[in-house]
């Protein structure tokens, strides 16, 4: 439409003898050709207004907010404070645009396809460099949804509603770990000796986490053997109280990393370590479940503890190697901050 007219302009120049030597349309004639729609526009949809300013009478309606005055080419122009501001004209006093205009909104998504289809508010702060859209805001996020491109890429899968929360996560009747959930971090390098050039040896650390009061008991585990599980798993006894109830991992949640935490899923896809498990357990009076299998969003809240213990420890520990001692201080220190 802007090349059309200034084409059109560039014919009634040459008419009246003001020939143009080259063939490509210059920015100025681009730009001209715009003012020239933007002021049609405005005579079109503000009238009202214009004739105002014209006899310098106050003007009335959704415009006296702006303070709005005429420029030298008879456009319509946001009023304000900036007449000493160091910043483009056209920035200081934006040309008003009726939303209902058909060429505002050719200007609008003209902005939004060069700016690689960016958001409502990035577009209007673009469009306001130059322009002043009323009720800008709401103009532009109807254009925007109007994209096809923009609802594709915004598409978003369906999501199921999730069960329940169980009646441990929800009831605080329940002493502090009496209903808990256990996982393992790791592995960790741990120190063998305190030499110098000491052995590199690989720990875990076994995270267990309440229920109902979400505190998290951490205990250092030098393999992946079901006494040392148990001896853990005894040290939670002897420091937190017996248990009512323990929830755990289902072998099948370790399938898909069994490439880097082999010896994690083999020990929880032994039926040996599990029957040595559910032995020591009904002999405490502790009921052991295992989640389903291909279901990690049932283990979520102690994940969540494992994902919160490495993030503390990446940042405490970094990249020192530390003995099974100093890693022992180290866990003491955050079980205590629980």
């Amino acid at each position: 439409m802007v090349r059309v007219l200034a084409y059109v302009l560039r014919f009634i120049n040459n008419l009246k003898g003001s020939r143009v030597s080259h063939n490509f349309l210059s920015s100025t004639e681009l730009n001209s050709a715009l003012m020239l729609l933007i002021k049609y526009e405005q005579e079109l949809y503000f009238k009202d207004e214009i004739e105002s300013l014209k006899k310098n009478e106050c003007v009335k309606g959704s415009l006296l907010n702006l303070h709005p005055f005429l420029d030298n080419l008879g456009i319509l122009r946001v009023g304000g404070r900036l007449h000493h501001a160091s910043i483009p004209y056209a920035q200081k006093h934006q040309a008003i645009l009726p939303r209902e205009s058909y060429v505002t909104e050719c200007l609008v998504r003209s902005e939004h396809e060069r700016l690689l289809h960016a958001g409502p508010r990035l577009l209007l702060s673009n469009i306001n460099q130059k322009y002043w859209i009323t009720n800008g805001l709401l103009y532009v996020k109807k254009i925007t949804n109007k994209c096809i491109k923009c609802f594709r890429q915004k598409a978003t899968a369906s999501k199921q509603l999730m069960g329940s929360l169980p009646a441990g996560r929800v009831t605080a009747l329940s002493r502090p770990f009496e209903k808990v959930g256990v996982d393992f971090a790791g592995p960790i390098n741990v120190k063998l000796s305190r030499v110098r050039r000491s052995v590199i040896g690989k720990g875990y650390i076994c995270v267990f986490v309440c229920f109902a009061t979400k505190a998290i008991h951490l205990e250092l585990a030098s393999d992946l053997t079901t006494d040392t599980y148990l001896a853990c798993l005894r040290r939670l006894i002897s420091r937190r109280g017996l248990p009512k109830e323990i929830y755990s991992d289902n072998a099948s949640t370790f399938k898909g990393a069994r490439n880097q935490l082999v010896e994690l899923y083999k020990l929880f896809s032994s039926k040996d370590h599990q029957s040595k498990v559910m032995q020591f357990t009904a002999e405490k009076g502790i009921d052991f479940h295992f989640i389903p299998s291909r279901s990690p969003t049932f283990g979520g809240l102690w994940e969540g503890a494992v994902k919160s213990t490495k993030y503390h420890l990446r940042r405490v520990v970094q990249s020192h190697q530390l003995t099974y001692e100093q890693f022992e201080h180290c866990v003491s220190r955050d079980r205590m901050c629980t």
